[in-house]
């Protein structure tokens, strides 16, 4: 299960989440308090991709 772990983070990571991932800290404790700015971040990133692609398609 570690094993699993540390590859879905290094995989994460590299694939574009790095940036989000930083937003929780730098050790687990420290991204585990900030779990909820993790999701916030994400929300942030999605939601404004969700409503544009929704307007192309009201568009087309």
């Amino acid at each position: 299960m570690q094993a699993f772990g540390e590859y879905w983070v290094q995989y994460t990571a590299k694939e574009g989440y790095g940036e989000i991932m930083d937003m929780g800290g730098n050790d687990l404790p420290g991204f585990m308090e900030n779990f909820d700015n993790v999701h916030t971040g994400i929300k942030l990133i999605l939601i404004p991709s969700r409503n544009a692609m929704s307007a192309i398609k009201i568009q087309q």
